[in-house]
Formats: C-alpha cells, sequence, structure tokens
C-alpha cells in the first residue's frame, strides 16, 4: 500500500464514507441490512457490466472467490458480492483510477498488471508502467502485441467480451 497516505486506513473516503461505525463494507456488498450493490454502482461510476468486468479481473479478484450474487427476484437491490471486502474495494478503487488515468482498455491494464509489474500496484509498478506506456508510444504497437513480451501464457481471449482461453 505504501504509495499514498489515506485520510482512513482502509479507503472508505474514496466511496465517499466517513470514519465511524458506518458499515460501509457490508453496504457496498449488500450484505448489511441498508446494503444495496446499486451504491457501489453510484459511488463508483460503474454500469453493472463493468462492476462484473471489474470482479472478473485477475488484479482485482486474485483468488477469483469475489462473485456477485442475485437473489430469487433478481433485482439489483437483492444481490450481493459474495467476499468483497476493504482490500477488494481500494483495489477496485486504485485500478479504475489507474484505466482512467491511462486510458488502458481494463482487461489489457490486468494482464499488464499480473504479467509485467508481478500483480502489485505501488510506486515501483507505476514506474514500470509509465515505461510501457512511452514504449508502446515508441514501437507503435497495440496494448496486445506489447503485453506479449511479459506474458507467461499467451491469452487469447476476445479483450472486450471472452473469457480466457490458451488457443482460440
Amino acid at each position: 500500500r505504501g504509495a499514498y497516505v489515506t485520510a482512513f486506513e482502509d479507503g472508505r473516503e474514496f466511496w465517499g464514507y466517513a470514519a465511524g461505525p458506518n458499515h460501509w463494507v457490508s453496504i457496498l456488498n449488500g450484505t448489511h441490512e441498508n446494503g444495496d450493490v446499486g451504491q457501489l454502482l453510484v459511488r463508483g461510476g460503474f454500469s453493472l457490466d463493468e462492476l462484473r468486468e471489474l470482479l472478473s479481473l485477475d488484479f482485482i479478484n486474485p483468488e477469483g472467490s469475489i462473485a456477485l450474487q442475485f437473489g430469487e427476484s433478481c433485482a439489483l437491490a437483492d444481490a450481493t458480492i459474495a467476499f468483497l471486502d476493504a482490500l477488494a474495494l481500494d483495489r477496485i478503487h486504485r485500478f479504475t483510477r489507474l484505466q482512467h488515468a491511462t486510458r488502458i482498455p481494463a482487461r489489457m491494464l490486468n494482464v499488464l498488471l499480473r504479467d509485467a509489474l508481478g500483480g502489485t500496484l505501488d510506486r515501483t509498478a507505476l514506474r514500470a508502467l509509465a515505461d510501457v506506456v512511452r514504449l508502446r508510444e515508441r514501437l507503435r504497437l497495440d496494448w496486445d502485441e506489447l503485453a506479449a513480451f511479459w506474458s507467461t501464457v499467451l491469452d487469447a481471449r476476445e479483450y472486450e467480451t471472452g473469457s480466457r482461453a490458451l488457443h482460440q
């Protein structure tokens, strides 16, 4: 975490919550009695599809355990996000800020973070990512071609739509 200092150690201010016992994580993941996953969408500025994509990324969900779950009504108000905790919310926040700043597509930024930057997002990783961006500009390569320099496994998914596959 050492790349920046926050007012609250858990990052709640980034999601619009003040200090105090306000159950901010359980509200955002829908498990609190006043919980609403829709609050996560509003506060993060995400569409439901964007949230689903974020939760599918290795950087945000390294164990693959975080899952959006709908109740019997299939209404967003009855949805919960299993295993979404303060650390995952911090990764979502940092990832989306970086994605907006760099304009790197989410799935490609995930690949770069995982393969080129060792799955971390600290000061050293940010400097290395800046080098990757400069290299891309210098060589005039697409993001997927550039990411292949660091990849240990070539990921042949369609980055806008598909799931991971080892072949196509």
